[in-house]
């Protein structure tokens, strides 16, 4: 493009550069889109790329003015909402003046007035893909970004905690942030940095270290990290709960079935855990055993035998134990 403002572009030319010029920044803003919760300074950079690709149309928007025999300071109207979509219009459909003007003559469509642009497009789009082509494959997968995160948010609380390591407020802040932005292994170093420094426990962040181990699928860390908490912790009923969950994932129902028992000693009154010792009771082919939990589960909550489904699987759990029992 002419470093000029004083001559004309043709309809044809100003139609190319301005679909060019749209598709990198839908590019742009489809990349700003995917990353903006992770990568703050690429959505600086490109927000700023956004501005200087508008700043490179305006000499097209001026230009195309005058070929229509208007002045280019009807550019100032595409920063006028509403009135910049009538004028792109004007622009991108109305025929050149066919002769002369006060601005110059006819332009000729040449394939050099456009070599610039066409660059441009192509070497910014390619660098756009190679950027955000990961990113967009872990949104759709589901799969946990490798790269570390620019969250100003993070970065705040990082400097809090460095200020005070033992402030367990923010040490929680700060590893909800990392669970938030799949940043499992950050949670767990985090917690562990945490626990080895500071007195205090704090059972929250040995939660989300424990559940990152399982987003990772580490379930060897995450059954070490279950197995200290049982042996520091040995009356609590939450931390058998937790491991035969990990037990179920692990398809060890013997094991799973162990804890559940354990977890209703403790907390006889618990609400979720016998319908999973149940599951587990039956998946070890053991109706009578599920029956039996099954029987207590109502006689704690009355109000069950209420339930349709209550009272089915009741049903279905006796049958069940009658046909296996011997005769």
């Amino acid at each position: 493009m002419s470093s000029t403002t004083h001559s004309r572009i043709s309809q044809k030319t100003y139609v190319k550069a301005t679909l060019f010029l749209w598709t990198l920044r839908f590019t742009l803003g489809i990349g700003i889109f995917l990353n903006a919760p992770q990568r703050l300074r690429l959505v600086i950079i490109f927000a700023l790329a956004s501005i200087v690709l508008f700043l490179y149309q305006i000499p097209f928007f001026i230009r195309r003015c005058h070929d229509i025999g208007r002045s280019g300071n009807w550019a100032w109207l595409l920063m006028v909402p509403f009135a910049n979509v009538y004028v792109h219009a004007v622009l991108l459909f109305r025929a050149g003046e066919p002769k002369a003007n006060r601005y110059g003559m006819r332009p000729i469509d040449e394939g050099s007035e456009f070599t610039t642009p066409l660059v441009v497009s192509i070497l910014v789009m390619v660098g756009v893909s190679a950027l955000f082509g990961s990113s967009f494959r872990n949104k759709l997968q589901g799969t946990t970004p490798q790269p570390r995160t620019f969250d100003l948010a993070q970065v705040s609380l990082q400097g809090r905690l460095k200020q005070n390591p033992c402030d367990a407020q923010t040490a929680y802040d700060l590893i909800q942030s990392y669970v938030r932005s799949r940043h499992y292994q950050d949670a767990i170093v985090l917690e562990k940095t945490f626990h080895s420094g500071c007195k205090k426990a704090v059972i929250q962040l040995k939660w989300a270290a424990y559940e990152s181990a399982l987003r990772l699928q580490n379930y060897d860390l995450a059954s070490t990290m279950i197995d200290q908490l049982i042996h520091q912790y040995p009356k609590d009923a939450d931390y058998y709960n937790w491991r035969g969950l990990l037990y179920e994932k692990l398809k060890q129902w013997e094991k799973a079935a162990a804890d559940y028992e354990q977890v209703l000693r403790l907390k006889p009154k618990i609400i979720s855990v016998p319908l999973n010792l149940v599951d587990a009771y039956r998946l070890l082919d053991q109706p009578c055993k599920a029956r039996d939990v099954h029987r207590r589960y109502g006689e704690t909550y009355p109000d069950m035998l209420k339930d349709t489904g209550f009272v089915e699987l009741s049903q279905k759990l006796e049958q069940d134990c009658t046909t296996r029992s011997p005769s």
